[in-house]
């Protein structure tokens, strides 16, 4: 009929057509630095968008790293919407990067896969310079020295890597051998305080959840040789308890 939309051309919302997932290849990976924070290595993100220079929350902890109350909290608002945390520690770490040493401040973030987020007051003050397309940047303007970022593993080479990784723990992750690890000589023994003691304590349960496991792993020790059945008045209870 005159007017009428042809079928092709016509639309169904209640039909989800399959496309193809977008593609993230190594070209579309950042750029990544190492930098020396405090005397020790952190992995950096360099990231021109930001307003603030961010040091990791952890890494602050397990480096020992003298930080400052901030008197009055800042927010930090992220892109998306609803996304937002408030900073209430900050950092003067000293810091090495491309032959210099300087003092320099971060907020202390939450921040995650890296223990450095380098913005753009960081930018400014060692004049940076980026070559996104090669993965580089410089410091100090155009006379000073190129520095080269971290290059992405591709998959195939990545994969590669794992296995060899995997090869050489084959001895920890794998199955439990069924026999005792070599007598040692044992210096200390336990006394109790009351040998003749009766110890009255309630039977506890094991969760339903874990039932297959305890029976699995006590059928396991029991050939093994590492448990013996046995029958005794002051044999406390083991406790089944989720990790």
């Amino acid at each position: 009929m005159k007017g009428e939309t042809p079928e092709e051309w016509r639309s169904d919302n209640t039909i989800r057509l399959k496309k193809g997932q977008p593609r993230r290849d190594v070209d579309s990976s950042p750029i990544e630095c190492y930098v020396t924070i405090g005397g020790h290595t952190a992995r950096a993100l360099i990231d021109s968008g930001a307003e603030i220079d961010t040091i990791s929350a952890e890494f602050v902890v397990a480096h020992e790293m003298r930080y400052i109350r901030l008197d009055t909290p800042v927010a930090l608002q992220q892109m998306s919407r609803g996304s937002r945390t408030v900073i209430n520690y900050g950092v003067n770490a000293d810091v090495s990067v491309g032959g210099d040493v300087f003092e320099h401040y971060f907020d202390v973030v939450n921040t995650d896969e890296y223990q450095v987020i380098l913005g753009l007051p960081f930018c400014r003050r060692v004049r940076m310079i980026l070559d996104i397309q090669a993965k580089k940047f410089q410091l100090g303007g155009p006379t000073a020295a190129k520095l080269q970022g971290l290059s992405a593993v591709p998959q195939g080479k990545l994969d590669r890597i794992r296995a060899i990784l995997m090869s050489e723990i084959v001895d920890l992750i794998g199955d439990i051998p069924l026999v005792l690890p070599p007598l040692r000589k044992v210096n200390h023994k336990i006394n109790l305080v009351d040998d003749k003691a009766v110890y009255r304590t309630r039977r506890p349960t094991c969760p339903d959840v874990h039932r297959e496991e305890l029976h699995a792993k006590t059928q396991q020790y029991v050939e093994a040789g590492w448990w013996q059945p046995a029958q005794t008045q002051n044999a406390l209870p083991m406790l089944c308890i989720t990790k």
